[in-house]
């Protein structure tokens, strides 16, 4: 930002977007993790799955290059090492990792309880609660529970049968059952768990002539459902098929008859369905990317369908999307439902969030795209030169800027700087130099056989170079011109010897000699106040050895215009000589203003040229002086009208009031004071005084409480702009002393008046006792409310 002319700093183009690192891409093998968030400061816990120990850290943070932390943890699987050795039960077990089992059998005797134990997160073996009695019954035992099913609940006697069944998410795949033998052994298992994930019918579903089938997956427990095609009718229970475990589609019961009424009329851009077993009905809908124009969609089968269908479906078109997104462009083929308008940053915008895709939907209308664009641009440039002005304008990439100098200075060097595509610009080369202190000297540069003519040799100064008599200029520039750089420019000026001599003398002319290709050309002019006679031709041509044609027909005659003519309302002319070139000028009379040019010249024609001048009257138009209490008479609002302000009602005026409008179009300020008077105060306050010492607008006075009352609120009051006096607030009440207190020894109370001031309580001597000569025998209740 930078510090303004004004004193305070610029607003700082800028915008902060935080950091974002995206979803941690680290594997830890057996760990996972939840990302609440992902930008700069956040942080990710990777931690190891139930079983599984850790060893290093989890933890991982986002940085503020968009990168996550390293990872230093690994996860190992929990061993619980071999089963305790029981010596009265056997042991066997394949693995001693997290969830392997173990299972316990008896030596001697029949089992009870359980007898299979498990491998624990903590790394401690389950608990078997296996007890071994005396064989009673012959029995196969505990039998062997296979991976991914649950475990049968047996008695295991020779006979018994225990049926297996599948944990969640397996199917059984053959034969369950298992019964214990004669031989105390249990008939093999002829089933597996298989993980239902790999179970899948295909597509060879259970064929149904005239129906459609509807569906989303093959894989088991997956439905397919059957409905009639046009025209047809259902009848059957089951409609429905399911991916069993045996890799086939169940059974179904539905069959399609051809109604009586044959298939419905066709409708463009429509579908229909058709249900009903005995009174058949069809109902037409919209395919998608249509909608309906309001007709009934409902046909009757009748013997024929009835009524024949009125039902159109139209196209949806969002039409061209009206949304306006700032800085981007829109491109679009089509507007009809699904099509896709696509929003894009213009040049020298990035996209910084959001999705410039925006869709026909089927309600007519664009979906919003969410883009945001952010100019791509450089910061103000900050090179600070002496005396240079710091270029303003576009700041966006490309764009060229270009340092000038302050009035009075010269840019020598190259002044431009370019917004690059790192929102850098590049660095100009130039100096301001002060134009006072170019001074290229008076050595101008040499040209044979010419003459340089100059005034001054500063910045700007022009060398005018032309040929001596008797030789023919040739060449494109016959000025050199004072540079930036202290030198003088080259001319381009080559004078070569004439064989014609110098042209002839025609009175009251002059004459320029120059070269049109190889033809060396005099041509005349006239002097000032001379004008040329109409028709006569000013041109000599060299044509060797003379100059033709040898007489030439050229004149020039005295201009005079006499005294202007021409008459501007409400305006008056000056001017000195008459003759050709000189000026008149025409200037407005007081109280109108200027509107255009009031120079006219004479011309060659003798005729003065017509002035662009009008004289408006000055008009101040109605006064707005805001003067307090005061208001404004006028009948015209012209230049030197006067307005008078005089004071409003129940006010005291001081000066004249007069307001002139003036030449600038304004009216003046008048000459008047509005003086308020509220006068003494008319409010009465019971049992209050009022102070008072001067009554103008502004002034305050005060209303006290007299001595021995109590004042509640305030009782200021000042003068208002109205001429009134605020009101007071105040309310004066006698003071209370309250209570007497006790007697004077040897007396007793007699008699008391009351309690507030002024008011006094007598007092008498008790019996046996009199008055002393110099005792009072009152009390009385005193301004401060005491006795």
């Amino acid at each position: 930002m930078e510090c303004s002319e004004t004193g305070s700093w610029t607003t700082p183009d800028i915008t902060c977007i935080i950091k974002d690192c995206n979803t941690p891409s680290f594997i830890i093998d057996n760990a996972s993790f939840e990302a609440d968030a992902t930008t700069f400061g956040s942080q990710v816990t990777y931690t190891c799955d139930v079983g599984y120990t850790k060893s290093g850290s989890g933890l991982t943070t986002c940085g503020e290059d968009g990168n996550w932390t390293p990872v230093t943890l690994t996860c190992t699987v929990v061993d619980c090492g071999e089963p305790t050795d029981i010596p009265e039960f056997d042991v066997s077990s394949t693995e001693t990792i997290f969830g392997s089992m173990a299972i316990y059998s008896c030596k001697e005797g029949n089992p009870s309880g359980t007898a299979q134990i498990t491998c624990q997160e903590s790394g401690e073996w389950t608990q078997p609660s296996l007890t071994c009695t005396e064989e009673e019954l012959p029995n196969c035992g505990t039998p062997v529970v296979p991976a991914n099913t649950i475990a049968p609940v047996t008695d295991a006697l020779v006979g018994s049968s225990a049926t297996y069944s599948c944990e969640d998410g397996y199917v059984l795949m053959g034969f369950g059952t298992i019964t214990c033998q004669a031989n105390l052994q249990w008939t093999p298992p002829a089933f597996s768990c298989l993980n239902q994930i790999f179970i899948n019918c295909q597509t060879t579903f259970p064929p149904v002539p005239n129906t459609q089938k509807e569906y989303t997956t093959t894989y088991y427990g997956s439905t397919v459902v059957y409905t009639c095609d046009f025209g047809y009718r259902a009848s059957g229970d089951v409609r429905v098929s399911t991916c069993q475990s045996d890799f086939r589609w169940s059974d179904v019961d539905i069959s399609c008859e051809l109604t009586e009424c044959g298939l419905p009329p066709t409708v463009d851009n429509a579908g229909l369905t058709i249900t009903g077993t005995g009174f058949i009905t069809a109902n037409y809908y919209c395919l998608p990317g249509y909608r309906d124009t309001g007709n009934s969609n409902l046909l009757l089968c009748i013997g024929e369908w009835q009524p024949p269908p009125t039902f159109t479906c139209e196209v949806i078109d969002c039409g061209e999307p009206a949304l306006v997104v700032a800085n981007t462009k829109m491109v679009i083929t089509d507007t009809t439902y699904g099509s896709t308008a696509v929003y894009t940053c213009l040049d020298n915008y990035k996209q910084v969030s959001g999705d410039g895709e925006s869709s026909c939907g089927d309600a007519g209308t664009w979906s919003l795209p969410t883009i945001t664009c952010e100019a791509q641009s450089c910061d103000p440039p900050t090179l600070t030169v002496a005396n240079a002005i710091t270029p303003t304008g576009d700041f966006s990439i490309g764009s060229t800027l270009y340092y000038t100098c302050q009035e009075g200075f010269v840019l020598s060097g190259d002044g431009s700087t370019t917004c690059g595509a790192d929102k850098q610009w590049s660095s100009p080369s130039f100096t301001c130099i002060d134009r006072n202190m170019i001074n290229c000297g008076s050595s101008v540069p040499e040209v044979e056989h010419t003459v340089p003519k100059f005034t001054t040799t500063l910045y700007g100064d022009i060398v005018t170079y032309s040929c001596k008599f008797g030789y023919k200029a040739e060449g494109d520039n016959l000025e050199s011109v004072c540079q930036a750089s202290f030198t003088w420019s080259t001319p381009d000026i080559t004078c070569l010897a004439s064989v014609c001599g110098i042209p002839p003398y025609i009175e009251n002319t002059g004459f320029n000699v120059s070269s049109i290709d190889s033809l060396q050309v005099s041509s005349y002019y006239c002097l000032p106040g001379f004008t040329a006679v109409p028709g006569t031709t000013n041109a000599l041509f060299c044509i060797e050895p003379s100059w033709m044609p040898p007489q030439s027909d050229f004149q020039c005659v005295s201009s005079d215009c006499g005294d202007p003519v021409l008459v501007v309302e409400n305006a008056k002319v000056t001017f000195g000589e008459t003759t050709n070139g000189e000026q008149a000028v025409y200037v407005c009379v007081t109280g109108y203003s200027q509107i255009g040019d009031g120079i006219s010249t004479c011309g060659a024609d003798t005729q003065w040229s017509t002035p662009t001048i009008t004289c408006e009257a000055i008009d101040c138009g109605e006064t707005n002086l805001n003067i307090p209490y005061t208001t404004p008479t006028f009948t015209e609002t012209s230049y030197g009208k006067i307005a008078i302000y005089a004071c409003n009602q129940g006010f005291e005026q001081v000066g004249d009031g007069e307001s002139v409008c003036e030449l600038d179009g304004t009216w003046s300020q008048p000459d008047i004071t509005c003086l308020v008077d509220c006068g003494i105060p008319k409010f009465f306050v019971p049992n209050a005084a009022k102070l008072i010492s001067d009554t103008g607008l502004g002034e305050k006075g005060e209303y006290r409480c007299i001595t021995g009352f109590l004042q509640t609120g305030t009782g200021e009051t000042t003068c208002q702009d109205d001429g009134q006096w605020s009101i007071p607030l105040i309310t004066c009440s006698l003071k209370n002393c309250g209570l007497t207190g006790d007697a004077a020894p040897n007396s007793y109370q007699d008699y008391i008046e009351g309690t507030k001031y002024g008011q006094k309580a007598y007092y008498v001597c008790d019996p046996g006792f009199m008055e002393a000569s110099d005792s009072v025998d009152f009390i009385e209740c005193q301004p401060d409310k005491t006795w």
